[in-house]
């Protein structure tokens, strides 16, 4: 009984660790995104697509308000972009930056939404090294968040690839738990938020090569992702 007693006293002690180290990493991450973000009047950082992104989400939305979904694109008609051939390649990112569109100033919401979702990007980075215990945690925050400005940056431009990382991060976590059917659904919401999408087929090619280097066996079921 004592030694019962002891193990679940210590597993409480090790949880309630775990979530001061979240909470600490989710409040260092939240202060500089914020930070960074409002260094400038501009949506940061150096791009001109969270522009377009912001107000191409508010025209959805108003579409879908107004039931004419999906809106035409009339403008670039001399481009690939053109209103005969264009194709919204971020339609799920749109879609979730619905909530930041409705500021009355549609630039205070891309700014927001970028803070947000680079640093869920992050933070989920950071989760996944506490969620399987990985040594030194916030010594690998630290090291995250000051190896590369450039990266900083293209977390916080109003785009699309912070969402990527996030869905990375999942599907890691889902091979860690050999749960691989998983991965059809998160293939589509990612095909359908970014056209990087090819990164999770390599990240289970990769994953497959891993087991049969560690274990001597094949792991087809990352590659199928069917239910067994």
């Amino acid at each position: 009984m004592t030694t019962s007693s002891g193990t679940l006293s210590r597993l409480k002690s090790e949880q309630s660790i775990r979530i001061i180290q979240l909470l600490i990493g989710a409040i260092a991450i939240g202060i500089i995104f914020w930070k960074l973000q409002w260094s400038t009047s501009a949506i940061c950082c150096g791009d001109f697509d969270g522009y377009y992104h912001i107000k191409w989400t508010r025209t959805l939305w108003e579409s879908i308000k107004s039931g004419k979904f999906p809106p035409a694109f009339p403008w670039l008609p001399l481009t690939t972009l053109n209103p005969k051939d264009y194709v919204d390649h971020h339609l799920l990112f749109h879609i979730f930056q619905i909530p930041f569109a409705a500021f009355s100033d549609p630039r205070l919401g891309a700014k927001i939404a970028s803070a947000f979702f680079g640093g869920l990007a992050v933070f989920s980075c950071y989760w996944l090294l506490i969620r399987y215990r990985v040594r030194y945690a916030l010594v690998w925050l630290i090291a995250l968040l000051t190896c590369s400005s450039p990266f900083l940056f293209r977390m916080n431009m109003a785009k699309a690839p912070p969402l990527a990382i996030v869905y990375l991060v999942i599907a890691i976590h889902l091979f860690f738990k050999r749960k691989y059917w998983p991965l059809l659904p998160l293939a589509l919401v990612f095909t359908w938020t970014y056209d990087m999408f090819v990164l999770l087929i390599m990240a289970a090619m990769f994953w497959t090569i891993a087991i049969a280097v560690t274990e001597r066996r094949f792991e087809w079921r990352p590659i199928d992702a069917r239910p067994t």
